[in-house]
C-alpha cells in the first residue's frame, strides 16, 4: 500500500499503544503503525511500558 504522506509534520498521542500476547493486532498499535506509514510523529502511551517495549525495539526509538 502507498503512503500518501497525510500526516507529515502531526503529532499523534496514541494511548493503549502497547498490546498483550496474542494472534491479532490491538486497535491502539495498529493506529500507531497506520499514523507512522502516514508520516505522523508519535508519543506512544500504555499503562505497561513491557506491552510497547517490543513495537519500540522493531519500528521506533524510546525517548
Amino acid at each position: 500500500m502507498q503512503s500518501n504522506q497525510r500526516l507529515a509534520g502531526k503529532v499523534a498521542i496514541i494511548v493503549g499503544a502497547g498490546q498483550e500476547p496474542g494472534e491479532t493486532v490491538g486497535n491502539g498499535r495498529a493506529v500507531a503503525q497506520r499514523f507512522a506509514e502516514e508520516g505522523a510523529t508519535l508519543l506512544l502511551v500504555d499503562t505497561q511500558r513491557r506491552r510497547l517495549q517490543p513495537e519500540l525495539e522493531t519500528r521506533w526509538s524510546a525517548i
